[in-house]
């Protein structure tokens, strides 16, 4: 086995254990050139129902993050043949950087350099590929990793929100966030800073008007006089945004981590701030956003 190995070309049973070995992890950073990301699509050329696949360009400044659970990397190639990453790219621009915070699209990996990862572009590398690879650890915290790795999960366990509650108080709040944004730069970005994420107690019927409550889950660093001035102007502005016959806000509440309990975590709905992707299939994914 160890001639193998030495020669470059090891056995498929002894690949999932060099990877393990030399340090390939769930929230692993890699550069790799050359990558590309195809999508099927309708052949028009033909009659039948024949389709065929087309390169979508990818965000990536030649990075990855590996999002396959630990478990799949290590195990068997015929179980799991394949370890799938997102591209990663630096994204300049702080006040954008803070929007992703609440999205389920976008992951702020590394706050320090602003590396985004991009949801929307899954690639699959076969196994045996890593091993010509270079890994690097985890960029950030190990709470950083941690909450990467929760995010990960709650992609597929997001809230589905009534189309009815999101045109009555869903759009008309991201309206005001992005208002405030525009007029008030310095406020919208200590809010982003302080709410890591919003939800919304669902009212028992689908028919408005609605009364609805907001609970904003805070930052571990707690709330800053900055901080509570911002939530009262997106509070404000919001109240004024909302039609009296379709919606009211009836409270606001702030928690920490440690007062949200986990009754109230799967009782309560999270907003997707990500322009409500869940009301449709996206297929291909967003517009790439300008590399630096």
């Amino acid at each position: 086995m160890k001639a193998e190995e030495e020669l470059g070309s090891p056995r498929d049973a002894d690949i999932p254990r060099l990877l393990d070995e030399r340090g390939w992890r769930q929230g692993t950073v890699f550069r790799a050139s050359g990558v590309e990301l195809w999508r099927m699509v309708a052949d028009t050329t033909s009659d039948d129902d024949r389709v065929v696949a087309r390169p979508l360009p990818i965000p990536t400044d030649g990075r990855f993050v590996v999002v396959s659970q630990t478990c799949d990397i290590v195990a068997a190639i015929h179980k799991e043949p394949v370890v799938e990453a997102f591209p990663c790219a630096v994204e300049s621009d702080a006040s954008k950087r803070a929007s992703y915070r609440r999205s389920f699209r976008w992951f702020e990996i590394d706050r320090q350099v602003g590396l985004i990862a991009h949801a929307m572009y899954r690639i699959a590398l076969d196994k045996r590929t890593l091993l010509s690879l270079t890994p690097e650890p985890w960029p950030a915290t190990v709470e950083r990793l941690r909450q990467f790795r929760r995010w990960l999960g709650r992609r597929s366990s997001r809230s589905a929100i009534p189309d009815s509650i999101v045109d009555a108080f869903v759009k008309p709040l991201f309206e005001v966030t992005k208002q405030i944004e525009k007029r008030y730069p310095d406020e919208y970005r200590a809010f982003n800073n302080a709410v890591t994420d919003i939800f919304i107690k669902l009212p028992a019927t689908e028919t408005p008007p609605f009364v609805i409550e907001l609970i904003l889950l805070l930052d571990e660093a707690g709330l800053s006089s900055e901080a509570d001035d911002a939530i009262n102007r997106v509070c404000r502005e919001l109240q004024r945004g909302l039609a009296p016959d379709r919606a009211t806000l009836a409270a606001v509440q702030t928690r920490s981590r440690e007062r949200m309990s986990v009754a109230d975590y799967f009782e309560l709905a999270l907003i997707d701030f990500d322009m409500l992707s869940y009301e449709g299939d996206e297929l291909i994914g967003a517009s790439p956003i300008p590399l630096p």
